[in-house]
């Protein structure tokens, strides 16, 4: 993955985003999205004015570490079920499902590996219709991905969550459309 360096060298420097909108007149929506490693790509002349209110060179703005994450799930269990009722009219509202997956994981990060297993404890709310409208989850215990990715850069830990995110928001959808009374599952907005 190539990742984008301007957040630490602007921290190395007492930059915020302002003073190197106000310095360079490039956008704060285009600092933002280069120092929140979430832009699609950059233009010339963008590193360029980067490059020289920085002093630096595009090999000092952008580094490259290869990340591979692969997740799955070993087994769902303590599952628990809270329907919400309204109370004017006593249909169900939301539904809560409780439940704790164990993930087996395997990460690289250039030359670092993680490989293990963790339990992770997964909440999801439905609405009326059982779409899932939000996930939330933390892992059980203590464990080394955890620190593995604590002292991980942003970016990694944004990669990493996400597809972390899709295996657990797709294998849930699958597992809980078996539970009586959830006739389908679906994401919607897909978080």
């Amino acid at each position: 993955m190539i990742n984008c360096n301007l957040a630490v060298l602007m921290a190395e420097r007492g930059l915020n985003i302002q003073d190197v909108a106000d310095k360079t007149k490039l956008s704060r929506t285009t600092i933002s999205a280069l120092y929140n490693n979430s832009g699609k790509g950059i233009q010339f002349d963008t590193m360029d004015a980067l490059c020289e209110l920085l002093k630096i060179t595009p090999g000092e703005l952008f580094s490259y570490a290869a990340v591979e994450a692969k997740f799955t799930i070993d087994k769902i269990d303590n599952i628990t079920i809270a329907e919400k009722r309204d109370r004017d009219n006593d249909f169900i509202d939301s539904t809560e499902i409780q439940c704790n997956m164990t993930v087996i994981g395997e990460i690289k990060i250039g030359t670092s590996n993680y490989n293990g297993e963790f339990i992770l404890k997964v909440e999801y709310q439905l609405d009326r219709k059982s779409e899932i409208r939000s996930l939330g989850y933390h892992f059980a215990q203590p464990n080394y991905l955890e620190t593995f990715l604590s002292s991980s850069q942003y970016w990694v830990k944004s990669y990493v969550t996400d597809i972390l995110n899709d295996l657990i928001l797709d294998e849930g959808v699958e597992h809980f459309e078996k539970i009586e009374g959830i006739t389908s599952v679906t994401i919607y907005p897909r978080i």
